[in-house]
C-alpha cells in the first residue's frame, strides 16, 4: 500500500507535462521606432491563411491551433516591419514582437533632382540632410547651416532598412552636390558630424 501511494504521488505530476497539444494564445506587440502613428496594416499567419487587419499599435492576442513552428508577416503602406518570435511557439514562449521602421521617404531627393526643385524646397524651409542616430538632438553647426544656407538636419532612428539607407545616401549626396556647385566646399567647413553617406 505504501508503494502504491508513493507511485501515485510520483506519477501524477508528470502526466500534465505532455498534454500541451491544445490551442495556444500568443501575444503580438509593437515597437514603433518612428514618429508616425500606425493607422493600418495586416498581420498574417502564413500557412494558416489567416489575416488580421490592424488599425493601431496596441498589443493584441491571436489563437493558434497548438504548439509548433509558425511564420508571421506584417505589412503596412507606411512602415517596414521587422518581426521577432520564437522558433517554436509554446504556451510559455509565445511573444511576437513587431518593430516598425520608416519606409522609404518620398520627400527625399533623387540624384536626378533639378536645382530649381531643390531651391524651391530650400525656400519652403523643408530641406534637410538625413542623419541616423540614437538621439534626436541636432548639433549646433547644423542650426548655423540652416540659417546660412537654408539646409538643416533631421535625425531619424538608428535602425534602418536597406531601402531607407540607400534613399538617405542618395538624398544627402544630391544635396551636397547642389551646395558644392552653389557655394563651393565652404558650406561643409565646421561640420563635426558629416551627413549620412558622405
Amino acid at each position: 500500500m505504501k508503494y502504491l501511494i508513493f507511485s501515485l504521488l510520483f506519477c501524477l505530476p508528470c502526466t500534465g507535462a505532455f498534454a500541451t497539444d491544445g490551442e495556444i494564445t500568443a501575444q503580438v506587440v509593437f515597437e514603433n521606432l518612428t514618429q508616425r502613428d500606425l493607422r493600418s496594416g495586416t498581420f498574417t499567419i502564413i500557412g494558416a491563411n489567416t489575416s488580421i487587419e490592424v488599425n493601431d499599435a496596441n498589443p493584441f492576442n491571436i489563437t493558434l491551433p497548438g504548439k509548433g513552428k509558425y511564420e508571421f508577416l506584417f505589412s503596412s503602406e507606411h512602415f517596414v516591419a521587422l518581426l521577432s518570435y520564437p522558433k517554436k511557439i509554446t504556451p510559455k514562449n509565445n511573444l511576437i514582437k513587431i518593430q516598425l521602421l520608416a519606409k522609404y521617404n518620398s520627400n527625399k531627393l533623387t540624384v536626378a533632382a533639378q536645382n530649381g526643385y531643390i531651391e524651391n524646397r530650400i525656400a519652403d524651409g523643408n530641406l534637410n540632410f538625413v542623419l541616423h542616430g540614437m538621439d534626436a538632438t541636432v548639433p549646433r553647426e547644423y542650426l548655423e547651416l540652416k540659417r546660412k544656407y537654408g539646409v538643416g538636419l533631421v535625425k531619424e532612428n538608428c535602425a534602418i532598412d536597406p531601402v531607407s539607407m540607400k534613399a538617405a545616401k542618395e538624398h544627402n549626396k544630391r544635396l551636397s552636390q547642389y551646395l558644392d556647385q552653389k557655394y563651393g566646399s565652404t558650406w561643409s567647413e565646421g561640420l563635426t558630424e558629416k551627413p549620412f553617406g558622405l
